[in-house]
């Protein structure tokens, strides 16, 4: 095994743990933009039918596709007369930040602190129904020394991991063969067999805590060589040992 010229990461349960979920929290967090509202809801109001078009995008994550989060907003948002004053991009970020707040995990900061020295690349594939930049947006406020070389997520792709797609564009992205690539990720479906299945060095983060959302548990030893380890700690040391 050599070292990697760019290292892949997940987003989700990867570099930030999410451990809640509020559609409420998030409205409230919008509602001082709306510009108009004929029918007079509040947040609380509001939620069940926000609640109801939500449920109908897990319908398309179920067949592997994704639905932009501002796809669906404008959805429940449009048919009842909300308007905001602010930009779609804008309106995901609110929503995202005060519906989800995000924990960065332990040592990530750091590990990607160790990337930036020694001439690592970084950038991440994520499945979510936010836009890329928003997820950038988002990364960057708890991250705010580390720029990743690009984001992609699969609202900005439409087929989500394990779907070839996200990874070939990002390979794409970076120029590279894929054996020079690591893959981080904690989901063994959407990140570590198709990454192995594309030729990179698959490195799957077994981390403890979970976040609001389930993710399909696999118990059985992978069919093929795979870099495993428990902290982002972990994957700096494994590098240091291919000087």
């Amino acid at each position: 095994m050599k070292r990697p010229k760019m290292i892949f990461f997940d987003y989700g349960n990867t570099l930030v743990h999410e451990p809640s979920w509020s559609i409420v929290r998030g409205l409230t967090a919008l509602w001082p933009y709306l510009a108009e509202n004929p029918k007079g809801f509040t947040p609380e109001t509001f939620e069940p039918i926000a609640y109801e078009t939500i449920k109908k995008s897990w319908e398309c994550v179920k067949l592997g596709y994704e639905i932009p989060e501002r796809t669906f907003m404008h959805a429940a948002f449009d048919p009842n007369g909300l308007v905001f004053g602010i930009p779609d991009e804008e309106i995901e970020y609110v929503y995202f930040m005060a519906s989800i707040p995000p924990v960065l995990i332990p040592g990530v900061a750091e590990a990607l602190a160790f990337c930036r020295r020694e001439g690592i690349r970084t950038a991440v594939v994520s499945n979510l129904s936010y836009d890329a930049k928003v997820l950038e947006r988002r990364l960057k406020t708890l991250i705010p020394d580390h720029s990743f070389e690009f984001v992609l997520a699969s609202s900005n792709l439409f087929f989500r991991k394990p779907h070839p797609a996200m990874m070939e564009a990002a390979l794409a992205k970076a120029k590279l063969d894929p054996a020079d690539v690591w893959f981080v990720g904690d989901n063994y479906h959407a990140d570590i067999a198709p990454s192995h299945a594309l030729g990179m060095v698959p490195v799957w983060f077994e981390y403890e805590m979970r976040s609001f959302y389930h993710v399909e548990p696999f118990h059985d030893e992978p069919p093929f060589p795979c870099l495993r380890i428990t902290s982002m700690q972990g994957l700096v040391d494994t590098i240091k040992m291919l000087r």
